[in-house]
């Protein structure tokens, strides 16, 4: 007797507040400027297999005032498994109070390749095994809301709404809260507390919650902390006016701490100079 077995493996980025259009297609246009963002992540590293994940995203305002675009291509890698996503985004923003709320939807294709070859069994000549490679193509469909005022931002996504793999609803794909604000200290200072919730059925609600001190809002550095995984800190240097980098380095809570010797996520961020009329860019 055999039975469908469905299991996942969602990005967890450190940075994410950095790159919110990898968690809510709202996000896009939220900077009032065309943005490209990259994050790479070196998981669990010491483990072999471990997740190796990299992401693309890029968005911008349009000529209308309530439209905004974007892309957003990610590979991930992990054990035998190497996956490609490439999405079209469409966000419409309205003005709501001192702020705006998008609306915001994607969707493209995802790649699944297993290279079933990797796998060492211990029945040689196991039928099982003997396809070398395993290949499926599907699209996926995405959608969030994203509020955003000069000093607060709040959404709610689902990245992975539904997925034509196996023609069915992704009920194992998470839903995510997010949430931040901004604190003056002083004429040099700001705080940058956020946060986010993730929620996948049969499973127990994760939680990350960071907070980050910003001087002359050039440098930030921050600490976080992942609910039963990781606690970590993370630096943010403002080159210029367009050009950020970022560097964040988990420390694992978790059993894998025997094996891990930490993850390592690496940010490289440009905001082009256009529409760009708003004190809080480089903060979310």
């Amino acid at each position: 007797m055999s039975h469908w077995c469905y299991a996942q493996h969602n990005v967890l980025y450190s940075q994410y507040y950095f790159s919110g259009i990898l968690i809510n297609p709202a996000y896009a246009g939220s900077q009032n400027a065309l943005n490209f963002t990259s994050i790479y992540r070196d998981q669990w590293t010491g483990i072999d297999g471990a997740p190796r994940n990299l992401s693309i995203g890029l968005h911008t305002p349009l000529k209308n005032e309530k439209v905004n675009a974007g892309l957003v291509f990610l590979n991930n890698r992990y054990g035998i498994t190497c996956e490609t996503r490439a999405m079209g985004v469409y966000a419409y923003k309205l003005k709501l109070g001192k702020g705006s709320l998008a609306f915001g939807l994607q969707g493209g294709v995802e790649y699944f390749k297993n290279d079933i070859s990797k796998i060492i069994s211990t029945d040689n000549g196991d039928p099982v095994f003997e396809q070398a490679v395993e290949k499926s193509i599907s699209g996926v469909v995405g959608a969030g809301l994203f509020y955003k005022s000069e000093k607060v931002i709040a959404g709610i996504s689902a990245p992975i709404l539904y997925s034509t793999r196996k023609n069915y609803v992704v009920a194992y794909s998470p839903l995510i809260l997010s949430a931040g604000f901004l604190v003056n200290l002083n004429d040099d200072l700001v705080l940058k507390p956020a946060g986010l919730v993730r929620h996948i059925k049969n499973s127990p609600v994760g939680w990350d919650l960071t907070s980050a001190i910003y001087y002359r809002e050039a440098i930030g550095v921050g600490l976080g902390y992942r609910s039963n995984d990781a606690a970590y800190g993370y630096l943010d240097i403002r080159l210029n006016d367009q050009f950020s980098i970022g560097y964040c380095y988990d420390y694992t809570l978790s059993h894998l701490n025997t094996y891990s010797n930490g993850s390592h996520e690496f940010m490289l961020r440009y905001i082009f100079s256009y529409k760009l009329n708003t004190k809080s860019p480089r903060y979310f």
